[in-house]
């Protein structure tokens, strides 16, 4: 069975150029968390710590 072809149209890969691209926000947090985690901390801690 063949897919129609709007299926197999949306299907299709973009380029990776056109991807979504993380923010500089979550980037930095993303940092900060696992700085937090290689301290030993953890997820329910946290927010606690870092405001």
């Amino acid at each position: 069975m063949e897919l129609p072809q709007d299926v197999a149209d949306w299907s299709t890969s973009i380029p990776e150029s056109e991807w979504a691209k993380p923010s500089e926000e979550l980037l930095r947090e993303r940092a900060a968390i696992e700085k937090h985690y290689e301290a030993g901390g953890g997820i329910m801690d946290y927010r606690k710590v870092s405001n």
